[in-house]
């Protein structure tokens, strides 16, 4: 510092004020975008403006009803266990960080119920944000929502090739006690005779 140079102090209140909140949320955003695939290649303000209708959403609660034609947004899963019913059957269960409702949101119907299994926080994402974005980050979005799609179909199929031999397997053990059954019933039926 140069003498007789006069020292530039600045008057704190007149920067910004950013709340403990403000900070906890930028802290919680940057890591949600390192690990949630959904969020990749999209700038943070782009990912805080998704997360404007977050809700803390009570254990029992219906976020999707089978068959619905209300189609116009899916949720991300922020926090907590939501489980998918078709009909009376649970099917799966959601945990972690990851979308759900995005077949709806492209066919137009809801295939699946999806229920709170516990208090869990909830993202809505709609059709009229997306809308109202460049054509550029649009196209992201989609590319993201297709990979978390592309995701859970391979995971399904693995899921249902394991079943299936599984399943195989039983029922090639099930016919042979079937067929030794069926030997020794019929050789006592010869022996009747």
């Amino acid at each position: 510092m140069v003498e007789n140079e006069e020292k530039q102090i600045s008057d704190f209140d007149t920067f910004p004020q950013i709340t403990p909140a403000k900070i906890y949320f930028h802290e919680v955003l940057t890591k949600l975008m390192e690990k949630t695939a959904f969020f990749q290649g999209l700038a943070k303000e782009i990912v805080a403006k998704s997360l404007q209708k977050i809700r803390e959403v009570p254990e029992g609660v219906v976020l999707i009803e089978e068959n619905s034609r209300k189609c116009d947004f899916f949720y991300l899963l922020l926090k907590g266990k939501l489980w998918v019913y078709e009909g009376n059957v649970k099917l799966t269960e959601i945990t972690g960080t990851q979308i759900f409702g995005e077949i709806g949101f492209f066919n137009g119907k809801r295939i699946a119920t999806v229920q709170t299994e516990e208090k869990s926080y909830v993202a809505q994402i709609t059709q009229e944000f997306i809308n109202e974005l460049d054509p550029k980050v649009q196209a992201v979005f989609y590319r993201n929502i297709a990979s978390e799609l592309s995701t859970k179909v391979s995971t399904s199929n693995e899921k249902y090739s394991s079943m299936v031999k599984y399943t195989g397997k039983k029922a090639t053990d099930l016919a042979k006690k079937t067929e030794r059954i069926a030997e020794h019933v019929h050789f006592d039926i010869i022996r009747n005779l």
